[in-house]
């Protein structure tokens, strides 16, 4: 018998957003765990009874300690409550009708699977996601269509990514020290070097939220995060190139994008000066060895 609990990781939410998610979920899973990390914009713990949905629970945390770590707490939860696979979820994210059944059918047949993840639509871009894995010293786009309904990819972004347990038990819990940015994205290498692989499931749908807005550069939409963001992506992709388990080829070609972006970043993406400010800020912490929140 499978048993699936969704954990949606929530901060300052849009309530009207994340109710419709939480409500398209609640018939796909068996139960779902909202770890609220420290809103104090919306209280989530007097809305959700209103909602009138019997498996939902929460656990309200009194400070933002990150995504890894509220992920983690969850990963907890679940194995107490003896789930045998996890849904990891944004508060930003709308599952379709039939997300979750689509990518389990598709995981039990995937013995060496670490994780399997939807095709998603991001609001800012209006296009479908592109999945991306490393050969050699090519980063090679990989489109996840009718033509090509299962494709392999370095990693999945968390939301929407349905693990089994046994996977987290071989590879470990998420990256509770980067806090936001490359958690998803170590955690999917780490497994990718112990064998496993994660797969995007054409059939398994979502819309999902990234970054603030979009701008346009060279015919391309680029998402736009916000300079705390730049500061944990930039820091955190240092914190990554340093460690051993990460392949060397890997952190070659994703420090090249890195640093290529930054100059669109501090050209187009205003406030200019903080982003500058606040990528410095991250690449010098990364160096450092820094980890955790922001100081």
């Amino acid at each position: 018998m499978q048993k699936v609990i969704a954990l949606v990781v929530t901060y300052e939410p849009d309530w009207f957003s994340l109710t419709e998610s939480l409500l398209c979920l609640s018939h796909q899973v068996d139960d779902i765990l909202v770890l609220d990390n420290g809103s104090s914009s919306v209280n989530i713990k007097k809305l959700l009874p209103e909602l009138r949905v019997a498996n939902i629970q929460i656990i309200q945390l009194d400070d933002n300690y990150g995504i890894g770590y509220a992920q983690n707490l969850g990963i907890e939860w679940s194995k107490d409550k003896g789930a045998t696979h996890l849904l990891l979820m944004d508060q930003d994210s709308r599952p379709a009708d039939n997300m979750v059944r689509e990518l389990l059918e598709t995981l039990i047949n995937l013995p060496n699977a670490a994780a399997v993840g939807p095709v998603y639509v991001s609001e800012h871009q209006n296009e479908a996601s592109v999945f991306t894995r490393v050969e050699g010293v090519r980063r090679i786009k990989v489109s996840c269509d009718a033509d090509h309904p299962l494709v392999q990819t370095d990693a999945l972004i968390a939301s929407g990514c349905l693990i089994p347990m046994s996977v987290i038990d071989a590879v470990g819990n998420m990256r509770s020290d980067l806090f936001i940015d490359y958690v998803d994205t170590e955690w999917g290498l780490r497994a990718q070097t112990m064998g496993y692989a994660s797969y995007a499931v054409w059939s398994a749908k979502m819309s999902h939220q990234l970054g603030s807005r979009a701008i346009e550069f060279m015919g391309r939409n680029m998402i736009v995060h916000s300079p705390l963001r730049r500061y944990y992506q930039y820091r955190n992709a240092i914190l990554l190139y340093k460690m051993k388990h990460i392949p060397f080829n890997w952190k070659l070609i994703d420090a090249s994008r890195l640093f290529l972006r930054a100059g669109v970043y501090a050209l187009l993406n205003q406030p200019r000066a903080l982003n500058v400010k606040m990528m410095l800020k991250g690449l010098w912490h990364g160096m450092l060895g820094k980890t955790g929140k922001m100081p």
